[in-house]
């Protein structure tokens, strides 16, 4: 049976699920490239379905993430900034963008997103899938371990279908709803609401709070203001599992004037910090609350609040947890997988192998190698050809260089897992300079992260017995020596890293390369960040890949077999976007 999975809200999906089994989920904005670009992903829908050898008409039926969608018009970042606009200065985005703030509207038949589908051409049967089933059924089926027990699912967001956050409980294959958490309640809206009064993009930016919030958190302001966050909520009482605002608190969609008034003239970097500090506590005791009423020490979370990965080091180096497990890029993104699970699931087709695979992008051939090698002509490159592009690389790395590495399949999601990455020595400080300035253009507080060798855990970080992350979904202390070596892929504040801990059956040729650096380097990790220049999505084709490469200050890149380099070595084009 051929199940797939739509969302067509922001960030933009398809995924596809035949007979119980993942084939493959794709992003939208890969295609459009426009950075979470919202809507109907066209492009997406046609490409897996291409890469699957199916047409429409081989779909059994179709499930839509999210029975209605609250605002429609978040289909980029001028949209989702003209929604927050409203809600904070109460104006109306332009109207040229085709919609305004709708308000809810618990009737509205979803005949346009039914329209969409059908002039793509399928005419089977459609479901639409409440929004937090369909986080929830993400990560469950996802994680792939049916045989070991109740599992706790929690799931939190800005808002959904009406709620903010929900409880349920896995159990082989079913998954039980406990509890849904209104939108009014809505703790992880407080992340977008700051993310815009700091003047970042909401929806978008929230990762650069959480990057600054370290170096404030031991700031007696920080404390204050976790504090007044504090005194908003309630935790769910014994035998509960919903938290609630307090008293006297408006709820959520009216608390922007409020926090306005409440944090004005305080540190930014102790707005971050308290934020940070209230809602790792906040939603650490809600995750313990619930695991101790369903007496289970196994929990899955989904959501765009579990893409906090200070967060969710919290949760799983937790001694009451565990067996832990995040969906990777556990954002709206991956609903569309849900939305199939929980379809699947309906129809009593047993899941399979959960995700095993995150690389289910095209795997792009010689011609269109060769069509984007001519994209370069009258450039100052060389193109060779070595014998192992994987050692090639490796051995750059060592002599200190920066290479773009396009390989293989595209991988799912916000996180760059080596197949469209941009690496370098993770103790070179003077590279993480220039990524920053000459390509990357990111904010000076940002850390990178690394991807580290499953031999190389114990030596690096700093962990109980280390948590399945292979896709850079957690953060992890590290060790004295690991804060050495991995120098230019950690906080440099507080020294935790992001790592992708990599197991060779998760990408071998990525697994071989970092190999090949530990011999010649004894480090067995390399700074990892993606493929992409600051607010374009990671490139997908060989062409994109090759735009990156001219329009930045790249010199080095793996193309597929080809090594290119540009002979001009003076740094960044003047024309980087």
């Amino acid at each position: 049976m051929n199940i797939i999975g739509i969302h067509d809200g922001h960030t933009s999906s398809a995924a596809l699920i035949r007979d119980g089994r993942i084939f493959g989920i794709l992003q939208e904005e890969r295609y459009t490239r426009t950075k979470n670009q919202g809507g109907f992903p066209k492009y997406a829908a046609n490409e897996i379905l291409d890469l699957a050898g199916l047409s429409w008409s081989d779909v059994d039926t179709v499930a839509f993430s999210t029975r209605k969608f609250r605002n429609e018009a978040m289909r980029d970042r001028k949209e989702v900034m003209a929604v927050f606009d409203h809600l904070f200065r109460g104006t109306r985005p332009a109207k040229a963008r085709d919609t305004a703030i709708e308000s809810f509207d618990a009737t509205k038949d979803p005949v346009d997103r039914s329209a969409r589908l059908r002039a793509a051409g399928y005419a089977g049967p459609i479901e639409f899938v409440d929004h937090h089933t369909c986080h929830a059924s993400a990560t469950y089926f996802s994680r792939g371990h049916f045989d070991q027990g109740p599992c706790a699912v929690l799931t939190c967001d800005g808002q959904g279908d009406g709620a903010s956050g929900s409880v349920f409980v896995g159990e082989g294959y079913t998954l039980t709803a406990k509890c849904h958490i209104p939108r009014d309640d809505s703790v992880a809206q407080l992340y977008s609401y700051l993310t815009y009064l700091l003047g970042f993009v909401p929806l978008e930016h929230e990762y650069k709070l959480m990057g600054l919030a370290p170096y404030a958190t031991s700031s007696d302001g920080a404390r204050e203001i976790s504090q007044f966050f504090s005194a908003m909520f309630k935790q769910s009482a014994a035998g509960e599992f919903a938290w609630r605002r307090a008293e006297g608190i408006p709820p959520s969609e009216l608390q922007p004037e409020f926090l306005e008034q409440k944090l004005k003239r305080r540190r930014f970097d102790e707005l971050a910090a308290g934020l940070q500090i209230f809602f790792e506590e906040f939603v650490t005791d809600w995750a313990l609350n619930v695991t101790r009423e369903l007496r289970t020490d196994k929990l899955a979370v989904a959501g765009g609040a579990f893409m906090n990965v200070k967060l969710n080091q919290r949760l799983s180096q937790h001694p009451s947890i565990g067996d832990f497990y995040v969906i990777p890029s556990c954002g709206d993104e991956s609903n569309s997988l849900g939305a199939a699970w929980a379809l699947s699931s309906r129809f009593g087709i047993t899941p399979e192998g959960g995700m095993r695979n995150i690389y289910c992008g095209r795997r792009y051939g010689p011609d269109e190698f060769e069509l984007a090698l001519g994209d370069l002509k009258g450039a100052d490159v060389t193109v060779a050809q070595p014998e192992s592009i994987d050692d090639a690389v490796a051995e750059l790395l060592a002599a200190g260089e920066i290479v773009a590495r396009y390989a293989s399949g595209a991988e799912f999601g916000a996180r760059a897992l080596g197949n469209r990455s941009i690496l370098s020595h993770p103790s070179s400080l003077s590279n993480l300079q220039e990524i920053n300035s000459a390509i990357k253009s990111r904010d000076f507080w940002m850390p990178f992260a690394p991807s580290v060798l499953d031999i190389g855990v114990d030596r690096l970080l700093s962990t109980k017995a280390p948590p399945h992350s292979p896709h850079m979904m957690i953060s992890f202390d590290t060790t004295l020596e690991g804060a050495k070596l991995l120098a230019a892929a950690i906080h440099p504040k507080d020294k935790t890293c992001r790592a992708q801990i990599l197991q060779r059956e998760d990408n071998e040729s990525y697994y071989r390369l970092i190999q090949r650096f530990h011999i010649l380097t004894g480090i067995p990790a390399v700074l990892n960040t993606s493929f992409n220049i600051h607010g374009e999505p990671i490139v997908e084709t060989p062409a994109d890949a090759v735009s990156v490469f001219s329009r930045s200050g790249l010199r080095t890149l793996a193309l597929g077999p080809y090594l290119l380099t540009k002979n001009d070595r003076h740094g960044c084009p003047e024309n980087l976007a």
